[in-house]
């Protein structure tokens, strides 16, 4: 029935539920049962002409007792020095946002036992295209639930291999679950090779010199063309250098070793080496030292772990988190602009030129994309980040430097982000005052605050409106020239995969990564303060202290208002002129109104309609939750997903006792939000013992 070429392997089920069935084509896959249960076969997988993979197939017990069965098997075999792949009915979800529909998610025995089997035995999740939840009741209206049941977790080595893994989740037609395929992709792209600078050449003596022999020749145009090939010229100069010069470092050390294990070994052979030779074998051991610096330093800049700067030097920790850090920022598919899902590089590359307001997007430069959410579909779904040439930031550092000499003096206190001496932790205190006042205020209408969250704010700020506010503020015309020059008419080519699009020119906004923008952009968004303040808009926390009519940082605002028609018109109309006067858009799936308990129902709905946001009992600011009622200890289950998913960090097996105990200080404590918020003494006892087991 299933062919002549095909072999199976099963795992009978107990009535109704339960059972496993394997099927493979024997002409192209090799294929070893190594140890099967009722929950869960693993087996080793090759395909001719390719490496060998431990492969898991897994059908999750309802019993959380039963399930613990399955995760000591699983750590059995997942300390294999093989790539691992895990997928299957795991039956049981992770967190909270799995679900959708049906009751509350409660994060119980089964979700932290399921959590700590993938964090001591180093599997990760893949990106995923297709629905998010894999499973459904099949039901309508209310009764309709839907949840992540089926999940794919693979080891850090196969993360490290040069296949690309993508999950695909299929349609769902002849059950209540969607099928799960893991497909091994081949990235053949051919990319332009950027230059880069390396870090280990400041090791090299001779790249002092080529440096100053590019340098000290001359060139025609005005200082900063000048400049500019300067630095061309040298960093060209230096790849070459390094190209012809030096061996590949991996296998120069290799080389290397096997010439000192070769010399010590005639040492021991014949009994002594002579003066020459003893001479050589230091120079070879003191080379070796100088390359292991090197390729310490070559790992380090492509693995981008900041937080570890001592105890793990070139070690396996590196190699892994550098490796799967290019596998996992690979771009492997996009919504284009006509609602189609494009994974041909080339149509990746038109989605993300064409799509919605990416000509006034990202500014000079090569931009890097940065994704904003776990599985990212759409371009507004990555974060642009503008690769800026070295003279360029050089200016806008000396800029930077003497406008934020002022920036203090003419910003309100309302702005708390980029300004120096301006305490966030104060802030938040006004914030949470301001909320507490909402919920035990007993005035005749009640009082109401709105969350507004802009659209791509830094991306849609008009120059016009940063040449208004420089006009405003009386800054001198040379420095208005300057900055303007910095930042009006650039170019841009953004980076996918490697390969670098054709020149984009832009007509506004201002770029991520540029050093003058953070000032700029609070600079712009003071009209909206000053806006605030000709109002009567806002709440007193006391008859005797301030009006508080709104707080931002940086694109985040939250503001206050009585319940009543007219100052909740005014609130309106000031979004409404500042949008027209920047050019900021409204994200309007961010849009929250929260109000106060005394606010009747019919003055709730009439509120939410003029101001078209949706009504809510809570929301977060600044990761903090603001809510009109007693916070409870789901509200910081949060902080355990985050610790545990830094923990499981790519190739963090291989990370040496301090370099954990430098990851758990960082990362996994939450000093945030223990400084801030009254947090569960269970929820601490829970993050200990998490950390414990994990160092």
């Amino acid at each position: 029935m299933i062919g002549s070429n095909w072999d199976y392997f099963y795992v009978p089920s107990t009535g109704l539920s339960g059972g496993i069935i394997l099927l493979w084509n024997s002409d192209t896959t090799l294929f070893k049962v190594e140890d099967s249960s009722s929950q869960m076969v693993i087996r080793d997988l090759k395909v001719i002409n390719n490496e060998k993979w431990k492969v898991a197939t897994i059908y999750g017990s309802m019993e959380v007792q039963k399930r613990m069965e399955l995760w000591n098997m699983l750590g059995k075999y997942s300390n294999s020095d093989l790539p691992m792949a895990i997928g299957g009915y795991f039956n049981f979800l992770l967190r909270k946002e799995d679900k959708l529909g049906g009751r509350r998610f409660i994060y119980s025995q089964g979700s932290r036992e399921m959590e700590e089997c993938l964090l001591n035995n180093d599997l990760h999740e893949i990106g995923y295209i297709g629905p998010k939840f894999t499973w459904c009741n099949n039901k309508v209206g209310s009764a309709r639930i839907l949840e992540r049941l089926d999940r794919c977790f693979v080891n850090t080595i196969a993360l490290s291999s040069p296949i690309q893994l993508i999950e695909r989740h299929l349609a769902r037609i002849a059950s209540d679950h969607c099928p799960v395929l893991l497909q091994f992709k081949n990235f053949n792209t051919n990319p332009r090779k950027l230059i880069k600078y390396e870090n280990y050449w400041v090791f090299y003596q001779a790249s002092y010199g080529i440096v100053r022999k590019e340098w000290d020749k001359n060139y025609q145009g005005s200082f900063s063309q000048v400049l500019n090939k300067k630095f061309k010229r040298s960093l060209k100069s230096l790849f070459f250098w390094s190209k012809a010069k030096h061996k590949e470092l991996n296998s120069l050390k290799d080389v290397l070793i096997q010439e000192i294990t070769d010399m010590q070994g005639k040492e021991t052979s014949l009994g002594s080496l002579s003066e020459q030779e003893q001479w050589n074998l230091k120079a070879k051991v003191m080379e070796l030292n100088a390359t292991m610096t090197r390729l310490n330093m070559w790992l380090k800049q492509r693995a981008k772990v900041k937080w570890l700067s001592e105890g793990d030097g070139n070690s396996k920790f590196f190699y892994s988190y550098a490796s799967a850090r290019r596998n996992a920022n690979k771009i492997i598919k996009v919504k284009a602009e006509d609602g189609m899902i494009v994974e041909d590089q080339s149509q990746m590359e038109d989605a993300f030129i064409r799509y919605g307001e990416l000509d006034k997007d990202w500014k000079e430069t090569f931009i890097v994309l940065i994704p904003k959410v776990a599985n990212p579909i759409l371009p507004s779904n990555y974060r642009p980040i503008s690769l800026c040439n070295t003279v360029y930031k050089v200016v806008a550092r000396l800029i930077f430097i003497r406008v934020n000499l002022v920036i203090p003096k003419l910003i309100t206190m309302e702005q708390v982000a980029f300004i120096k001496g301006r305490s966030l932790s104060d802030h938040i205190l006004v914030a949470q005052e301001a909320f507490h006042k909402i919920r035990v205020s007993k005035a005749s209408k009640g009082l109401v605050s709105f969350k507004v969250n802009m659209e791509q704010a830094y991306d849609s700020m008009a120059w016009s409106s940063l040449k208004k506010a420089l006009e405003y503020f009386n800054f001198p015309l040379i420095n208005s020239k300057l900055i303007l020059e910095c930042v009006e008419d650039p170019k841009f080519s953004i980076i996918i995969n490697g390969n670098y699009t054709n020149w984009i020119f832009a007509r506004s906004s201002f770029r991520q990564g540029c050093p003058l923008s953070p000032i700029l952009f609070i600079l712009c968004s003071q009209r909206l303060s000053n806006a605030f303040h000709q109002s009567s808009c806002g709440i007193k926390v006391n008859s005797e202290g301030p009006r508080i009519s709104h707080l931002l940082y940086a694109d985040d605002v939250v503001m206050f208002s009585k319940a009543n028609r007219k100052e909740v018109l005014e609130v309106k109309q000031i979004l409404h002129n500042f949008c027209e006067w920047t050019g900021q858009k409204i994200n309007y799936k961010k849009l929250m109104c929260l109000f106060g308990k005394h606010v009747k129902r019919r003055y709730r709905r009439r509120i939410s309609t003029i101001m078209g946001f949706k009504q809510v009992k809570e929301f977060n600011y600044l990761r903090l939750k603001m809510a009109l009622r007693r916070i409870r200890r789901d509200d910081f289950q949060f902080i355990i997903d985050n610790a545990i998913s830094k923990l499981n960090q790519w190739g963090s097996k291989s990370l040496s006792l301090p370099g954990k105990i430098i990851l758990v200080i960082l990362f996994a404590l939450p000093s945030y939000h223990a400084t801030h918020s009254l947090m569960p003494k269970m929820l601490l006892e829970e993050l200990d013992r998490i950390c414990k087991n994990f160092i």
